[in-house]
């Protein structure tokens, strides 16, 4: 049987650098298909932040020429395309986001606009260090990480100088009420939580493993705050004349404030402008250092706010 040349040949064996050029050939041609201007965060990208926090960060990092799309409770002078718990499809559907941006809270929102097949993100807010992690993730999402890097080193390190200014006084035990009736209080879980033990307080109700709960009128009696905070809601109503306030309130020693209205309430809202409402807070919990808490408030405004973030969003 004669046996064709060509398949009488040797099989050579590819030589090793040819096999590398190959390897190193296939390597860049993915790495430029994956990571490529169409396929990273470039200028061009669009995002629609759904929650007031995102919005306000977004412009802080200067960045809001890439925000074509925010809900109807934040401030902007962008197209409003849903709430806090819907979206319009129909507006979605024209500007076509690259990402849509939400927060702890909205996750059955996250779960329907997944189901049409937008790309998602929640960043969390259980804790003040979270605003920092939140500035960072989206230095990255939005080409604007060394900006980022610098805001978020300059929040915490505000944090950090009002921590050494409340922790110069007793703790005081606080008790911070969301809703007057049914009476649902911040428990562990809650962003506000850890403001009032950044503020130089300690809330009585840490024991609830919960954001924010339901609490019985036994409960709270037992709970001998020296500080109570009250939904804004509750002010000029006869709130403080029913069980169990009108009990709390009158014991001695106890200070009873109202939360501001909403637009001015900054314990409620995880972004740069938390400062203003940790110095409110600080100045319940540690009266005695007004001064200085004055002083760290302008201070961090400074740093924080060199370009009018008010003015920009609202």
């Amino acid at each position: 049987m004669v046996v064709p040349k060509s398949e009488s040949r040797p099989r050579l064996r590819p030589r090793p650098r040819l096999r590398l050029i190959c390897f190193l050939s296939t390597f860049f041609l993915v790495g430029t298909i994956f990571l490529s201007p169409q396929n990273a965060w470039s200028k061009n990208s669009k995002v629609v932040s759904l929650a007031p926090s995102n919005t306000e960060l977004i412009y802080a990092l200067g960045a809001e020429d890439k925000l074509y799309g925010i809900s109807s409770f934040c401030q902007g002078n962008k197209s409003v395309v849903g709430s806090f718990v819907s979206a319009s499809y129909e507006k979605l559907a024209v500007i076509k986001p690259d990402i849509i941006l939400l927060v702890q809270g909205q996750e059955a929102l996250a779960f329907q606009l997944q189901k049409r097949h937008y790309k998602v993100e929640i960043l969390q807010n259980e804790k003040i260090g979270d605003i920092s992690n939140n500035l960072k993730k989206m230095g990255r999402l939005l080409d604007k990480e060394k900006d980022a890097l610098e805001l978020s080193q300059k929040f915490d390190y505000q944090i950090n100088e009002l921590k050494k200014i409340t922790a110069s006084g007793p703790i005081c035990k606080t008790l911070v009420c969301v809703w007057a009736e049914p009476i649902i209080c911040v428990g562990k879980k809650s962003f506000i939580n850890d403001l009032v033990t950044v503020c130089g307080g300690a809330n009585v109700l840490s024991g609830k493993d919960l954001g924010y709960a339901r609490v019985s009128q036994e409960t709270l009696l037992a709970s001998r705050p020296n500080l109570i905070i009250l939904p804004n809601e509750a002010l000029g109503t006869k709130t403080l004349k029913k069980m169990p306030w009108v009990k709390l309130c009158q014991r001695s020693g106890v200070q009873t404030h109202f939360l501001p209205k909403n637009k001015s309430d900054f314990l409620s809202r995880p972004s740069l402008r938390v400062i203003e409402g940790l110095a409110w807070l600080a100045l319940k919990q540690q009266p005695k250092e007004k001064l200085r808490i004055n002083q760290w408030l302008d201070t961090a405004k400074l740093s924080l706010f060199k370009k009018n973030i008010n003015s920009r969003s609202g």
